[in-house]
């Protein structure tokens, strides 16, 4: 997994709060969950839980960039986990977008862009 670790960290990103709401990109059915991000790029985001799924699973996530008129629908991977001793401190996961738009691309380039002094 430390590949895809190195490839999600080869994208930009900045330190922000913002609300994902995570679903099984398998199960229309199953409920949706509400975690924090402690960063994120057009690459993917890291996701503050003490709930973690495992490697590889496959999710949809929907998210607003602050002060954003509207939501960013994508695919994402889970592409590590940590328990506590990870990079930020905290347990959560990493994902990495799969199928992000070009518009979306884009739109949180220029967010992290924007943000970085």
């Amino acid at each position: 997994m430390m590949q895809d670790a190195e490839q999600f960290r080869r994208y930009l990103r900045k330190p922000v709060s913002v609300t994902f709401r995570v679903r099984d990109k398998t199960q229309d059915n199953m409920g949706e969950m509400l975690l924090d991000t402690l960063d994120l790029g057009s690459g993917g985001a890291f996701l503050r839980s003490d709930l973690l799924l495992e490697p590889g699973d496959e999710l949809v996530v929907t998210f607003a960039l602050p002060e954003a008129q509207s939501n960013i629908q994508t695919k994402a991977r889970v592409a590590w986990v940590t328990q506590d001793r990870g990079p930020y401190g905290v347990a959560g996961m990493g994902l990495a977008f799969t199928d992000l738009t070009r518009e979306a691309r884009l739109a949180i380039d220029g967010f992290v862009r924007s943000q970085s002094g």
